[in-house]
């Protein structure tokens, strides 16, 4: 990985990259009573510049005799790369989480592979109150549903075979015109949902085949069924409706629920892991104390950046090797224009209890 993510890091600029996985504890990935037994693990990874914070990314992998599973709990910036003087080279945040998620699918090969994705615009996901730094690039809810479907093209383009692939998003609320010309620009992505073909949602029910992800409103919604008792009659068709009139659907904001699924080439294989594995109970607290750091100015944030690094297990320097090409042209970049979400239409959402 180090090298990779070498090449996509400006040439000279050194960074640091720090790692904790968890230890793999038995897991059924959704309340079917016939669900395979599988393992499920947690990884969070943070890359940082001049004792820094710069992204970090969080990753749940659920690994069934028949099926990986990755689910990109978070992931987040601090901004604070940004101000450097002299101002430094362009650093892709996009390419980088690439290169992470490809890294990690690449260690099961010749296996089918589920990458899921669930997008919801925040101020800040991992570092607390990152927000308050002005250099910090905060998306709306289409912007991130468009780059993290860029993401998951680029990461499985490059590490599954492309006959294998089926490639889904969705976004509760909007109307299908516009998600389908919101995905025009990205070859043989369908409006749907991963987790059930079209054909079968209107039998097929919500709590056999939705997963239980950590933190993932999804999930909680199936719980929510199951507490109910309307486990045996809310169809995936019917969830995929009736979620669209729970809160956090509600907000005006775009959110998007990305699914791919392929089969990984069977060369794509990794550098084994040799280092230590933590408890869930120590991740937690590892968790934990890393959404309660300071990041709101470049002080605090360094603290909280030398306090979360000293928690985590593994730690490597990159130094960058990507030379970077800039034309007079691209130094004043014309404005973009969003004609997508002009006049974008949001069907009106189903209330439920």
């Amino acid at each position: 990985m180090e090298q990779n993510l070498a090449n996509c890091l400006p040439e000279n600029y050194r960074f640091f990259l720090s790692e904790s996985r968890t230890k793999e504890v038995p897991r059924k990935l959704t309340l079917a009573k016939d669900a395979a037994k599988g393992t499920g693990s947690t990884r969070l990874y943070l890359l940082e510049h001049k004792d820094l914070a710069v992204f970090g990314l969080e990753v749940e992998i659920y690994n069934e005799p028949d099926l990986v599973t990755i689910f990109i709990s978070k992931a987040d910036t601090t901004g604070y790369y940004y101000m450097q003087e002299p101002k430094p080279p362009t650093l892709s945040i996009r390419r980088i989480a690439q290169v992470i998620l490809a890294e990690i699918i690449k260690e099961f090969p010749d296996r089918k592979v589920r990458l899921c994705i669930f997008t919801r615009p925040e101020k800040q996901y991992l570092f607390g109150l990152s927000s308050k730094c002005p250099h910090k690039h905060i998306l709306s809810g289409l912007q991130l549903l468009k780059w993290w479907i860029s993401v998951a093209e680029n990461v499985v383009q490059n590490v599954c075979e492309h006959s294998s692939l089926h490639k889904y998003a969705l976004s509760p609320g909007m109307d299908d015109a516009d998600m389908k010309r919101l995905l025009d620009h990205v070859p043989g992505w369908q409006i749907g949902t991963v987790f059930c073909p079209k054909e079968e949602q209107d039998t097929v029910k919500a709590v056999d085949v939705i997963p239980q992800f950590s933190d993932d409103p999804k999930t909680r919604f199936v719980n929510a069924i199951e507490t109910d008792h309307r486990k045996d009659e809310v169809t995936v068709k019917m969830f995929l409706e009736e979620i669209q009139g729970r809160q956090e659907f509600r907000l005006a904001q775009t959110v998007g629920i990305i699914g791919v699924v392929g089969v990984t080439k069977p060369t794509a294989k990794t550098a084994k892991w040799d280092h230590e594995l933590i408890d869930t109970h120590s991740y937690d607290r590892l968790h934990e104390q890393l959404l309660n750091g300071d990041y709101s100015n470049i002080t605090s944030a360094k603290n909280a950046t030398a306090d979360i690094v000293k928690s985590m297990t593994y730690r490597t320097d990159i130094i960058g090797s990507l030379k970077q090409l800039v034309s007079e042209k691209a130094k004043e970049p014309a404005k973009r224009v969003n004609t997508l979400s002009a006049g974008l239409v949001r069907k009106k959402p189903k209330t439920t209890s």
